[in-house]
Formats: C-alpha cells, structure tokens, sequence
C-alpha cells in the first residue's frame, strides 16, 4: 500500500527554525503514465495511495514499481518552506557532504559560463544574494522565451556547449534557462539540481466545498532550478521569463534588500507552467511541422534532464543492466497477484535486491541464519522479514495457489517496506551503483527455500 499516512521526514538541510506551512492537496491523475508520482516538494505524508511505491530519503521522489500512475487518486500533505530573508542572507557557503554531488561540473565547460556567472553576481556577498542576482539577469528583458529559436540556432542540446550558446543567443525556452541557472549558480560554489514537473497556473480553474481546483495538462510541463542553503534546503527559483509566473517572495530583489519577513507565494513544485497553448504566438505553433509543441518540450525536457543527471554525478554507464533489473522487478511485483508461490517470489525479490546492495552474507545461510544477521547487521523491518520468512517456509507444506488475497498484498506490503528500507540505509553513491549496477543479475539466484540451498 506504499506510504498511506507514513511521515516522509524532515527535507534535507531543513532547519527547525525555518518557518513552514502544511498544504493539504487532492490529486486525481486522468492519463498521465509516470514512474514518478506527481507530488509537490518538500512532502510530508501521502494518502490513499494505492500500489507499490518506493521512497528515495535524499530527494523525497517516489516511484511506482509497476509503472503507471494512470486512474491513481491520492492525498499530499505538503509543506510551504518561508525563509526569513535573515535566515537565507545568514545560511553562509557550507556544503554537506551528502549534496556535495550537486557542485559537479563537466571538464569541458565553457569559461564564458563561470565569467558570466561572476560579473552577474560581482556586487552580492552571499550565496542567497548570488542566486538572486542570477535570478534576476535571466528576468530582466535580456532574455525572450522562444521554443523554435534553439532549434532553428542549432544550440538545442543538452550539454554545456548548448548552454554557452544559449547565453549568447538570449533565446530559448523552460529547460535553457533552468540548466544555465543551474550550472552558473555550481561555478559559484552553490549546490543545484533541475527539477522537472507540472504547473497548476496562477488561477484556479473553480471550487469544491470552498477549496480551488486545478486542472493539469501536458503543455503545463515545466522545468526549474533548486538551489541549495545551508540550514534551509533545496529552495525553488523561477529564471523563465514570458510565462506569467510570478517567482517566490525569498527569490525578488526586493526582498532580499529590505531583509523583511515573508513566504513563498505558492510551492514551486507544483505551480510552475509554460505558456497557455491558447494564447502561443504563432512561431511556437508551427516551427516543428507535424509535431506539436507539448510534443517536442516533452522530448527536450527528457534531454536536458539527462544532462542534469550526468552534472548531479549520476554517470550512466550503460543502461541496460538497469533497464533488465527494473522489468524483473516489475514482473515480480505483478505476479504476486497470482502466483503460486507469492512469498517464495517475493523473498527471492529481496535477496536479489540484497545483492544488488552489496548486504554480506554466507552461501551457506539458512532463511532464518539470513533473517538473525540482517536483525543484528542491518536495520531493517523485523517483522516484514519474520512474516516472509514465514510464508516461504509455510508455502513448502501448502497446496499450490493457496494464498489468499489478504496474504499476499501482506507480502506485497512487507516485500516494499524491505526494499525501501534498503534504499533508506543506503548512501546516494550505493543507491546509483544498486541500480546501474545490479550485482543480481549476474550472481547466481539463490533459491527461496529454508535450507538455504543455491540453484544455477
């Protein structure tokens, strides 16, 4: 039943003093096919949700195991996070460990994007300050948001030679202006991400008992940039111009120079667009033949997202390992429906996802060996391994197709909570190489029995 109710914990870098509101959403998702569930950042519980889902801890995403958000319905508590503009002026230059990824350049990056970030940012003396002021060089009538002038310019890629271009062109559209904030604001020693999702617009579409109603659709696809503050967190910041997209109260110059009090005017993570496919000008209507432009953004979107990857040091070294790993899980998670044996594949799941984790263990193990040293080495759920270990073993006396529905969403259940808890205990370095680098698909499958007992 993946995180019904379950508190997500506090963001990253999110000190207590940092004022904050919760946000009560209802999502319903017509058509959208994700593996990725729509939810605003940072969240704090999520719903009636149905499914099996996992939680990565370090950027509060949650993916669908099965692959399909369509028809889903569920509850998000969110929270609005409103920095002082004392709190973001005093959050200084430090940079934890565990984001320090997120300062990672490619060798080959052009000097003009450094230099520029320097002279944009010459007269601030703070982090905050800085982000300001790139901020607001992309918003200042510099720059003109066009989705064909990137191609016809030949400067739509997704690398860093693209984003030299695009400075120099001063043309382009949500993911240009994202990824350039993005790698200037890392030339200056602050940590960045580009986050990509939906945009509920400024206005709501009507009410439900007094609440507002957002209607969501695919040309609302947007991407932004998330910097990071030391005490604060990942903090959204809106550079796109000509969208009507009114940027967050801590990200104006005005609030930065007066030091006065205030919060974020919506949640970035879900109130961000592109323009209203009705009011286009003509150019972003035809420059792409047959394809409509929702059409090509998503493409581009896909693109620059991976290139926000390779600069977040995920290197993909080939992806077929991860792309073989992720459809035996999906197929495994599918079959516990029907199964014969659901805990003997479930359980077989786990230890898979064991090896993929790089867990230490005796060939020689029993379950029950295997269930003592995971309680005693690694913390995970005690009783989800005690009630799997206990389904296998009664499934060897069973008649075949015995389990009951109850029994195995119970498996269901207990197998998600184990492998959540893994990817919880588990460094970002560990959780890249588990999926890049499945060491289960190239160890020998170990049989789901009690004795233990290996099988080619």
């Amino acid at each position: 039943m993946g995180y019904d109710g379950q508190d997500f914990g506090t963001p990253p870098g999110l000190a207590a003093d940092v004022p904050t509101a919760e946000v009560a959403t209802t999502v319903s998702i017509a058509s959208l096919r994700s593996d990725w569930l729509p939810l605003p950042y940072p969240t704090k519980q999520v719903g009636d949700l149905d499914g099996s889902w996992l939680l990565t801890p370090s950027s509060f995403t949650v993916t669908d195991l099965q692959g399909d958000t369509r028809g889903l319905n569920y509850r998000v508590t969110g929270l609005t996070v409103s920095p002082t503009a004392e709190q973001l002026a005093g959050a200084g230059a430090f940079v934890p460990d565990t984001v320090r990824d997120y300062l990672a350049l490619p060798d080959d990056l052009p000097p003009v994007i450094a230099a520029t970030a320097a002279e944009v940012t010459s007269g601030a003396t703070t982090n905050y300050g800085q982000a300001v002021a790139l901020q607001e060089f992309f918003r200042s009538g510099q720059f003109r948001y066009s989705l064909s002038a990137p191609v016809s310019g030949g400067y739509d890629g997704d690398n860093a030679q693209m984003i030299a271009a695009f400075l120099e062109a001063k043309e382009g559209y949500c993911v240009h202006f994202a990824a350039s904030m993005a790698v200037m604001a890392r030339t200056l020693g602050i940590p960045s991400r580009i986050a990509v999702g939906y945009a509920p617009g400024q206005t709501a579409d009507g009410t439900s008992e007094g609440r507002p109603i957002f209607e969501v659709y695919t040309d609302q696809l947007h991407a932004w940039p998330e910097l990071y503050f030391d005490g604060i967190g990942w903090l959204p910041f809106e550079p796109t111009p000509g969208l009507d997209i009114t940027p967050p109260d801590y990200s104006l110059p005005d609030y930065a120079q007066a030091g006065a009090s205030g919060s974020t005017s919506t949640n970035q993570s879900t109130s961000t667009a592109t323009a209203d496919p009705n009011t286009r000008p003509d150019e972003q209507q035809n420059a792409f033949g047959s394809l409509t432009p929702e059409q090509v953004l998503l493409g581009q979107v896909r693109g620059w997202a991976t290139f926000a990857a390779v600069l977040g040091g995920i290197v993909a070294v080939g992806l077929a390992p991860w792309a073989v790993r992720r459809a035996r899980r999906r197929s495994r998670i599918r079959r516990l429906g029907d199964d014969e044996l659901p805990g003997t594949l479930a359980w077989t799941e786990f230890e898979d996802t064991l090896d993929d984790y790089r867990v230490q263990r005796s060939a020689g193990d029993t379950m029950f060996d295997l269930e003592r040293r995971l309680r005693d080495d690694v913390d995970l759920p005690e009783e989800a391994i005690d009630r799997l270990r206990r389904q296998v073993e009664w499934e060897q006396y069973a008649p075949p197709g015995s389990a009951g529905e109850e029994v195995r969403e119970r498996i269901r259940g207990d197998l998600v909570a184990l492998i959540s808890a893994l990817e919880g205990r588990a460094s970002a370095k560990e959780r890249y190489r588990a999926r890049l680098l499945p060491a289960s698909l190239w160890r020998r499958r170990r049989a789901a029995t009690p004795s233990g007992t290996l099988v080619p």
